[in-house]
């Protein structure tokens, strides 16, 4: 009988198989983007992870995109070495349904090439504080997590000079362990969060030049409303400033995002007409439901579900509970109103981090402002405002206003929106 050769027993730390070498990848860069409230979405969670990447490409158009791809609850971007890195991460900043964005670096299983990384970016300084993340999504992985993170956290102390602070950390390194590749990442750039636009809906947001509107509609965008704009304008009768205002600010609202209209509505007729035969303290609310009469046709000829507006409790006259309640008895579809709780000192820190303050600032002749009455009505009734309804008789007016309402594409591409602070 023949012998059979002993095997050599194996060292403790040696993996039961070879390490897997890394998925071959065109010379580029990466980033993971992860998602907060798509990833609690359960069995619709495929419909929102597919939105959210449709989004993406149309928002990374033009910056050599490779892939976007699933990977383990996150997608990870591909992009070729002469795409614009800083432009991709100001985009992916912007992209609702986006919690946060790691650009990172891919490795194999062996530990060696990860080390000396983490001590090249160690020895960059610049930081007082540290922590290292590990996690093992591939539990075959020969080291634990805690193992790795006291061993590669040594290695981080020792060449920085820092120290570990787990819980506000100046720098945080990550360590991700997947079936065929070891990913590190040390810089974290945040989202908006919220979800991807388009799962919600199309709602037509009711835009003035003002401060607050922006704002609301940046809330809606959030929520995943793809959003439509009308605007309310009293030329020839007043300048067009608010017209070239409200276009700036539906830019804003729209750039690298999907495609939209901006609906601008001729009102200065109508305004006429009740200012000629209307009690001057029912202007206003007169107004504002010739508005929303005029919103709800232009939003079921766009299959929009909802209107939008930036009206705030109590901020101004026509803002009462009561008049809210008038308003609300005017059309059939449902008003959004995103701000409705917010104080102005939170409305005005949202619009400067979106970029829509200093355009919103700039001075412009509002169609509500337009033959303003002194006294406005505050506390208005339904029947009231439907007597002197019944009397006037608008609609040959606004038949008028449909006939000369103007459509804008956005983006409008030959313009470009200022930059954020």
């Amino acid at each position: 009988m023949t012998d059979h050769p002993t095997e050599a027993p194996r060292p403790a730390t040696e993996p039961e198989h070879s390490p897997p070498k890394p998925p071959p990848l065109r010379r580029g860069r990466s980033y993971f983007v992860h998602y907060g409230e798509v990833g609690l979405k359960k069995g619709n969670r495929p419909y929102f992870e597919t939105r959210l990447v449709r989004n993406l490409h149309y928002t990374l158009r033009g910056l050599r995109v490779m892939g976007i791809h699933r990977i383990y609850g996150r997608l990870r971007i591909d992009q070729e070495l002469d795409g614009d890195r800083g432009e991709l991460l100001r985009r992916l900043s912007r992209v609702h349904g986006v919690s946060h964005v790691l650009p990172i670096e891919r490795f194999g299983w062996d530990l060696g090439p990860i080390e000396a990384r983490l001590a090249e970016w160690a020895g960059e300084g610049g930081f007082e504080s540290f922590a290292i993340r590990c996690r093992r999504i591939q539990k075959s992985y020969p080291h634990r997590s805690q193992d790795l993170m006291v061993r590669l956290g040594a290695i981080v102390g020792e060449r920085s000079g820092a120290r570990v602070d787990l819980r506000a950390p100046e720098v945080e390194f990550s360590v991700l362990i997947l079936n065929r590749e070891v990913i590190l990442s040390r810089e974290r750039i945040s989202g908006p969060g919220g979800l991807p636009t388009g799962t919600a809906g199309r709602v037509l947001h009711m835009l003035s030049g003002g401060i607050d509107s922006p704002v609301a509609a940046e809330r809606l965008l959030r929520r995943g409303c793809h959003l439509q704009f009308v605007h309310f304008h009293s030329s020839p009768f007043t300048d067009r400033s608010s017209i070239e205002k409200t276009t700036e600010l539906a830019n804003i609202l729209t750039r690298h995002r999907m495609r939209s209209k901006l609906h601008l509505v001729p009102l200065g007729l109508l305004q006429q007409r009740i200012v000629q035969d209307a009690p001057a303290r029912w202007r206003v609310m007169l107004y504002r439901r010739s508005m929303l009469r005029i919103a709800a046709r232009i939003a079921g000829w766009n299959q929009c579900k909802a209107l939008g507006s930036g009206e705030n409790l109590a901020q101004v006259a026509s803002q009462t509970l009561e008049n809210l309640a008038v308003l609300d008895e005017t059309v059939a579809l449902p008003l959004l109103r995103p701000l409705l709780s917010y104080d102005k000192e939170e409305i005005v820190e949202e619009a400067r981090r979106i970029g829509t303050y200093e355009v919103s600032t700039e001075p412009h002749a509002d169609c509500c402002g337009y033959l303003l009455p002194r006294r406005p009505v505050t506390d208005g009734t339904v029947e009231e405002v439907r007597e002197i309804e019944a009397a006037l008789d608008l609609s040959e007016e606004l038949e008028e206003v449909h006939s000369r309402t103007e459509v804008v594409t956005l983006p409008d591409l030959d313009r470009e929106p200022p930059g954020e602070e």
